[in-house]
């Protein structure tokens, strides 16, 4: 959410004055959206960071092609897959990492053994986070 720009982050792109939050959120990998890994939270100079899940960012070879013929011929691509996923079994996922970047700006020294509160406080707005965008990705319709 960036204040001031009403959801639009252009302006703050293009560097034009636009209020940043200092809260913000990420989360990316293929098929249905697993909180667990490849995720991270912002707030203020705490970052917090769920590491990537291989199996999570695994990608079909039927899906990498469609993938890379929308690339190639993006009309060739003229609607959304609705096969079923791939079957996917998530390994435990990895323990989360947390920086301080305003000292540590290159994330080399994880600092989640000595902040166990500010790991599990984030971690909970992070999980808050995914279930509302979830509800909402849940309730779209084809």
């Amino acid at each position: 959410h960036f204040n001031g720009c009403k959801g639009n982050v252009l302006p703050a792109l293009r560097g034009e004055p636009c209020e940043v939050s200092e809260r913000r959120f990420w989360q990316w990998n293929r098929y249905t959206p697993v909180v667990a890994g490849n995720a991270a939270m912002r707030d203020g100079p705490w970052k917090l960071l769920r590491p990537p899940i291989r199996e999570a960012m695994r990608v079909a070879p039927e899906d990498l092609e469609m993938d890379r013929r929308l690339k190639r011929e993006p009309e060739s691509v003229t609607d959304i897959c609705r096969d079923p996923e791939p079957e996917r079994r998530m390994p435990e996922p990895p323990m989360a990492l947390l920086f301080n970047v305003a000292e540590d700006p290159y994330e080399q020294d994880d600092l989640a053994r000595s902040e166990p509160d500010r790991v599990a406080r984030m971690g909970a707005a992070l999980d808050a986070w995914f279930a509302e965008v979830e509800a909402e990705r849940r309730s779209i319709r084809d």
